[in-house]
């Protein structure tokens, strides 16, 4: 066992590391990584990404890619996997399932690994209508109807425009396309949260909802943890920037995959990487595999706003769930008409089944988090709430785990074909 004192010093140790690093990540000295159509554009580069195009192509599916704009005036891409060419695509309607990717990620996330891991695919084969949406500010949402990215205007954003922009657009515009007016929904990390953000605010949007599973959603914090510990350090970085956290951050660029072909090196400065990597998401290794995680390693971080990163060290160092604070009487009032940002009432969410999963090696998110929030849930809320059966599956691992399909995909698919069949009962 590591002493907790010694746990703490290794992090300070890596956030050291990171801290020193951050002027030059954001000097503009570092291009951001190429998002490619294909593995033969890549040829003579030495890193690259491939865009949902370019991974469904090498995965053998069929990707669209919608652009939504927000009432803001931001456009995201939306991306929908259309059914394996193997499948009855005459069979329909089929149940839509909407999937949102956590902090710093992208779409990507959720069919990087291929099949059978990846948890987009597996829905698609089960006969899902699968959308993935992208939040603004990642590397697929870099557009804007009147603003430019060296505009500070265009990163002046927390996760309430996450969950109060971003999400109701793409579910509008999924549910529109399909022509259904439900839909079942899958968040990972923020991805989750933020959806409670919208469910909570905008009750119609409960209306619009079938089977709802969250993945290691961060919602209350009641307890200490070290990784909590440095949040208020974290936190000030980007105020090197810009005062007010308008300011992108953590953009996908190629330091990133220089870093891990760094890492990959030695088997001792994998054994470092591997270090930093379980102060952040919780020690896995077994189901961590770091190797495997090197090679998509182009694809995170995928960029966001330092507002977001305040919102969300907000919200972890007080405990609270609510919207960003201006952190004066004055700025709160002339946004919210309060002196306080105002809650988010989580008793107000009403949906007809929801599954929370979390992972018992977990530093993000505790168990006492979890059941505060579950309790602060109207009694008459339908939970299932599930450990994972693995003893170190941590945060990371809902995306990368080895065995992710047997630990949580099936499950998730036993559940959503359950509720159908009711749901689809005379």
């Amino acid at each position: 066992m590591i002493s907790p004192d010694l746990q703490m010093f290794k992090l300070i140790i890596h956030f050291s590391i990171c801290l020193s690093l951050f002027p030059l990540i954001h000097s503009g000295l570092i291009p951001r990584t190429p998002k490619l159509h294909s593995v033969e554009e890549g040829k003579g580069k030495l890193f690259f990404a491939l865009d949902v195009w370019g991974l469904g192509k090498l995965h053998g599916r069929k990707i669209e890619w919608y652009n939504v704009t927000t009432e803001d005036g931001y456009i995201l891409a939306l991306h929908r996997i259309l059914p394996n060419s193997s499948m009855d695509e005459e069979k329909s309607p089929r149940p839509v399932v909407f999937l949102q990717h956590g902090l710093m990620a992208t779409s990507d996330a959720f069919i990087v690994y291929g099949s059978p891991k990846s948890l987009g695919y597996q829905l698609s084969d089960a006969g899902y209508d699968v959308w993935m949406g992208n939040f603004r500010g990642n590397t697929y949402c870099l557009s804007h109807e009147t603003l430019f990215t060296d505009d500070s205007k265009f990163w002046d954003f927390s996760m309430d425009e996450y969950a109060l922009q971003d999400l109701p657009a793409q579910i509008d515009f999924a549910l529109k396309t399909a022509n259904q007016s439900t839909l079942s929904f899958i968040g990972h990390s923020l991805g989750a949260t933020t959806h409670i953000m919208l469910l909570s605010a905008r009750p119609e949007y409960n209306k619009k909802m079938d089977f709802v599973v969250y993945f290691a959603p961060v919602v209350y914090s009641v307890t200490r943890t070290h990784l909590r510990d440095i949040l208020p350090a974290v936190a000030l970085i980007p105020q090197i920037f810009s005062r007010n956290g308008a300011v992108e951050v953590f953009s996908q660029k190629i330091l990133s995959p220089l870093t891990i072909y760094f890492c990959a090196s030695t088997r001792s400065l994998l054994e470092l990487c591997q270090s930093w990597m379980d102060q952040l998401v919780g020690y896995d290794r077994d189901q961590f595999d770091l190797r495997e995680f090197l090679g998509v390693m182009s694809y995170y971080p995928a960029g966001t706003s330092a507002k977001v990163i305040f919102h969300y060290s907000q919200q972890t160092l007080t405990g609270t769930f609510r919207r960003y604070d201006y952190l004066t009487s004055e700025l709160n009032i002339q946004h919210y008409g309060t002196p306080v940002a105002p809650d988010y009432d989580v008793s107000a969410i009403d949906v007809p089944q929801m599954a929370i999963f979390r992972g018992p090696g977990d530093v993000v998110t505790t168990e006492e988090d979890m059941k505060f929030f579950i309790q602060s849930l109207s009694p008459q809320q339908s939970v299932i709430y599930e450990t994972v059966k693995f003893p170190t599956f941590n945060h990371g691992a809902f995306i990368s785990a080895r065995d992710l399909k047997p630990l949580v995909n099936d499950l998730v698919l036993e559940y959503l074909q359950k509720y159908y069949q009711r749901k689809n009962e005379p």
